[in-house]
């Protein structure tokens, strides 16, 4: 019992903790001053007896009570005898005071939301307050943000709000230019819908660095999820007493399926992936996920094959560079929609197996560096005869340009391998 125990307190810790600087209010320079000084001290101002009356009968009275065993409906009915108490209470926070834990303790009821539980994320958690603690919140939700609530429309709002001035006063800035639209309209800057928005820009390097900026953080932040769900998903299986078989298993199977959609479309900074294999390495050598333990073998030695003494894990260096693999591949045999969109932004009339990173996402990059490895086990077949004769491999034997001495005579004037063939034979003078 006391295991689980810790168990809901460390996973629960976990999910409501927030990683990195909360206190880097540098975007909050766009928002300009809303309200005048009459407005801010009347939203400052302390609630009276009436305004707490008011919210106390406002709330359910026949909601579930809390740790104190009192619904809402006592405090109704009661309120000529425990209205003064309880507007003494409500002010008391409000000058600074802290809440004794009679009443803000909170009873916590998990209830499952699937069928079969396997992890402490399979069920949603309801908080039974005291009646009092609402009360309390009651003035903290109407006068500024509820604490404590992840999902406040009030805080996406806030945010919204935040992003959307941050990128209008991009006009402000004399090098940045935006997206052109006739002189008698409006500037147009983004459209947002619900928590979807569209930047509009001119695709000038100045102007992109300008809305990066604005939208910036560190990279790693943006897989901060990815790690919190690995170690989520660790939270149910500390507790279990598995043989090295059985976590080798499990991570396999498990962990190091998880991130496989992100790498097949995104380039994790390497700090991202080697965090990952520490989350890997410290559950397989510990009995616990935070637990400290010798790792008899480095991880990159574990991740070897079965017949070269390792364990078969899979690095996810090795995933992703196999992944970007796989879209090379698919840019250079396929004719899709994407791989036409990728022709025109980077080749255009350009042999792709000459093109040099010079610039773009990190995607692009990734799937030059994967074309190394890829574009000399492509083999074009021979039919309409335009491959070229120098760098693609229509000979099996690699593109010409590599295969061949450094001394050895090409024609340069030759491009398709239809130009080495007349009538359907080869042209032997010019072979």
């Amino acid at each position: 019992m006391e295991e689980i125990k810790l168990e809901v307190v460390n996973f629960y810790k976990s999910q409501f903790t927030q990683e990195g600087d909360t206190n880097d209010f540098e975007l909050l320079r766009v928002i300009p001053s809303l309200i005048n000084h009459e407005q801010n001290m009347q939203l400052c101002s302390y609630p009276t007896k009436e305004e707490v009356k008011e919210a106390v009968f406002a709330l359910s009275g026949d909601s579930a009570s809390g740790p104190d065993g009192f619904t809402g409906v006592s405090y109704q009915q009661c309120w000529d005898i425990v209205g003064n108490d309880v507007h003494a209470v409500v002010l008391s926070f409000f000058y600074g005071a802290e809440l004794p834990k009679s009443i803000t303790h909170t009873n916590l009821v998990l209830i499952p939301k699937r069928h079969l539980i396997q992890t402490f994320s399979d069920m949603r958690p309801i908080s039974l307050s005291n009646f009092i603690n609402k009360a309390t919140s009651f003035f903290q939700s109407t006068r500024g943000v509820k604490q404590g609530d992840p999902l406040s429309p009030t805080l996406f709002l806030l945010s919204a709000e935040v992003l959307s001035r941050a990128s209008n006063s991009l006009f402000n800035d004399a090098g940045y230019i935006g997206y052109g639209m006739p002189k008698w309209s409006n500037a147009l800057n983004q459209l947002a819908y619900a928590d979807d928005i569209i930047i509009f820009a001119f695709a000038q390097p100045d102007s992109l660095q300008s809305i990066m900026r604005v939208l910036s953080r560190k990279r790693k932040e943006y897989y901060s999820d990815l790690i919190k769900r690995m170690k989520g998903r660790l939270h149910s299986w500390k507790g279990k007493l598995l043989s090295f078989g059985g976590k080798a298993v499990l991570i396999k199977s498990v962990l190091q399926t998880m991130p496989l959609h992100l790498l097949s479309v995104l380039a994790p900074p390497k700090c991202v992936l080697n965090e990952l294999h520490k989350v890997f390495a410290r559950y397989f050598w510990s009995n616990k996920e935070e637990g400290r333990s010798k790792h008899w073998v480095a991880w990159k030695d574990v991740c070897l094959p079965i017949q070269e003494k390792g364990l078969g894990f899979k690095s996810l260096f090795d995933v992703s560079k196999a992944l970007f693999a796989k879209l090379w591949w698919r840019f250079r045999t396929t004719s899709t929609l994407w791989a036409n969109y990728m022709w025109n932004k980077y080749y255009k009339k350009v042999i792709p197996n000459l093109v040099q990173w010079k610039g773009g996402t990190q995607v692009w990059k990734r799937m030059l560096e994967a074309r190394e490895d890829m574009d000399h086990e492509i083999w074009w077949e021979i039919k309409g005869g335009s491959v070229n004769v120098c760098y693609q491999n229509w000979t099996k034997l690699g593109p010409l340009h590599w295969v061949v001495p450094n001394d050895f005579p090409i024609n340069e004037g030759l491009e398709d391998v239809a130009d080495l063939i007349e009538d359907g034979r080869w042209k032997e003078q010019l072979i």
